[in-house]
């Protein structure tokens, strides 16, 4: 990334055109693959944030980008809203991600088991 001063408020970064231009496209790669790795279909997505199954493929695609679904999908998919933009996150990490989902919802009746379970993969992938 480059930087620019400016004034008296310090360094800025620079973006350019073409940076801007892939950010839709980047950010729905990040929303798909984060939805994936929660073993959600864009339907079940779609409905926790009440929108139509064809404005999350769309969101996706990076033909819409829609900065006010930000907070909404952050928190449908367990995630703080700048991961959201964390375009460089690691696969692993992405198949944590899923692991820990589907060993919540293995676990749901017995949430205590549950959390050991995923405690003891954290500590396996060296996360915790």
């Amino acid at each position: 990334m480059i930087w620019k001063r400016r004034g008296r408020t310090g360094l800025v970064p620079v973006v350019s055109k073409r940076d801007m231009a892939s950010l839709p496209r980047k950010f729905g790669a990040r929303v798909r693959d984060l939805r994936r790795a929660r073993a959600m279909s864009r339907s079940d997505l779609a409905e926790r944030l009440g929108v139509e199954p064809v404005t999350v493929a769309r969101l996706e695609q990076g033909r819409r980008f829609n900065s006010a679904h930000i907070e909404a999908l952050a928190n449908v998919l367990e995630v703080e809203p700048k991961d959201l933009f964390d375009f460089k996150e690691s696969e692993e990490a992405v198949e944590m991600a899923a692991v820990v989902s589907i060993m919540r919802r293995a676990f749901a009746s017995d949430p205590l088991a549950g959390q050991r379970a995923v405690r003891l993969l954290r500590l396996f992938f060296g996360e915790d």
